[in-house]
């Protein structure tokens, strides 16, 4: 009984070997017709991945097909389950699965696709944040009331009192949504040309007037950027900040050696959040790009991109130390003040520099000539940076404006800064000269030497393919015949 038992067992030990080896037999012919019919290359990890995927699901087919149900299939015997016509439904089943999974996998991932798992699953993760970020901002929105306007379900906007409100609540709105919200409310409060009166009061608050981070996070993280106690890096550091912004904010303190300075503090966990809403803004400007006529004429793209690499650049305080070395040298002739950095306490998140006494534009009262003095001083500077330096100061909001107690201005917040070729600013130069003597023909020449027109191909007789730049190279065609720059 125990011998025929043992050789029971070695004939099912080698049926089920002989099996595996048709099947695998079966497996590589088929794959290899599979490979010749959809004219790709035959390649043995694929084949091994579709056969792990769709073998068991056509033995499941196959025993359902044979046996009814599972049921019946556990009622059997062992030697029951070697019948011929079974295995032979089994082997075929198995080899139609995997060779279907195959063919699904050359569809959905073509050859040359890369399976990278890790990106898979990361992508994924990415999606489900995108997903709660977008839910979390709705419910900003809906929080603050804002719900009906955002789906254009409410009137009565004209109305002052309506205005006010509505504006006090998207700049709330804004300031609990993060830093890019923050940023972009920013921006719109200096257009007075596109917004009410009431939103740009209400949301040129957020240039300062933003939530305080505790005063026990602000030491954290100086601490853990310095590598020292607080106590021994400055003699005095005041819990209440000066200002609240929405990357950082400042706290006034004293070194040691007596030198009063403005320490620069990033808000703590704010760099994910900004990459992630980032991310938001550029796959939404994608979508513009593709699916509106109006997306590529404003070039969507470039000013998602252009966003987001400044206010990538504004995260590193490191960048912006060097920013404000870069504009000082360049501009070390003007009245107006830049803060002098202390390098040796300055790293990405923490930046120590000069504190300047003064008052921001727009919250003191000046006379109608001090303010005449204070603008043309500041744009003299503005515009030495631009035209002559070739480095500027490139937000220059009121809160990032000083009216110096003695008197003259200062420039604050360098971390967004541009920068123009030589060739730009020239063109630049010949614009402002341009405007001054009423030339129309020069002036048209200069703006279209520096900027492109997407909506328009390239004039005949210049050089470059239909829809390029008008910057463009003439070939023989006097320029003003071809519409090119005097330069060709």
């Amino acid at each position: 009984m125990e011998t025929l038992t043992v050789t029971s067992v070695f004939g099912m030990v080698v049926s089920q070997v002989v099996s595996l080896v048709v099947l695998v037999l079966v497996l590589l012919g088929l794959g290899k017709l599979a490979s010749r019919l959809m004219d790709v290359p035959f390649n043995l990890p694929r084949l091994a991945l579709a056969a792990l995927v769709g073998a068991p699901l056509g033995s499941v087919g196959a025993i359902l097909a044979y046996y009814g149900s599972f049921e019946a299939l556990n009622s059997l015997e062992p030697a029951d389950m070697e019948d011929p016509g079974y295995m032979s439904l089994m082997l075929f089943a198995m080899a139609v699965g995997a060779m279907l999974a195959f063919v699904g996998l050359e569809l959905l991932l073509p050859r040359g696709t890369r399976f990278r798992p890790l990106a898979m699953v990361r992508e994924a993760r990415n999606w489900f944040g995108r997903l709660g970020r977008y839910r979390r901002i709705l419910w900003i929105l809906a929080r603050h009331g804002l719900g009906g306007y955002v789906l254009g379900g409410r009137k009565g906007i004209e109305d002052t009192s309506v205005q006010r409100r509505l504006a006090r609540s998207l700049a709330r709105s804004m300031e609990e949504a993060g830093v890019v919200f923050v940023k972009l409310g920013q921006v719109l409060a200096t257009r007075r040309d596109l917004l009410p009166p009431a939103f740009v009061e209400e949301l040129g608050r957020l240039h300062s007037e933003v939530a305080k981070v505790p005063f026990e996070r602000v030491r954290e993280c100086v601490e853990g950027e310095l590598g020292r106690p607080l106590e021994e890096v400055f003699a005095g550091f005041d819990p209440e900040p000066l200002a609240a912004a929405s990357i950082a904010q400042a706290h006034p303190a004293r070194l040691h050696g007596g030198e009063e300075v403005v320490v620069k503090v990033q808000r703590p966990g704010i760099v994910p959040v900004v990459r992630r809403d980032l991310d938001i803004i550029r796959r939404l400007a994608r979508r513009f790009d593709e699916h509106t006529d109006w997306g590529p004429a404003i070039g969507v793209l470039e000013l998602a991109d252009g966003f987001a690499e400044a206010l990538l650049e504004e995260l590193d305080f490191e960048v912006e130390a060097a920013n404000i070395a870069a504009v000082a040298d360049a501009t070390g002739g003007t009245p107006v003040r830049i803060p002098q950095v202390y390098e040796a306490y300055t790293s990405r998140r923490v930046l120590v520099m000069e504190r300047l006494h003064g008052t921001q534009v727009g919250v003191g009262d000046l006379s109608v000539e001090e303010g005449e003095r204070l603008a043309r001083v500041l744009l003299d500077c503005l515009l030495e940076q631009v035209l002559m330096s070739g480095i500027f100061h490139a937000d220059p909001h009121p809160g990032n404006i000083l009216v110096l107690d003695e008197g003259g201005v200062g420039l604050l917040d360098y971390g967004s800064v541009g920068r123009l070729d030589a060739r730009t600013r020239e063109a630049l130069q010949m614009m402002l000269l341009a405007i001054d003597r009423g030339d129309a023909v020069l002036l048209t020449d200069t703006l279209l030497d520096v900027v492109d027109d997407p909506g328009r191909s390239t004039p005949s007789g210049c050089g470059g393919p239909s829809g390029s730049s008008w910057r463009a190279t003439c070939t023989g065609a006097p320029p003003r015949a071809c519409g090119c720059s005097p330069s060709c």
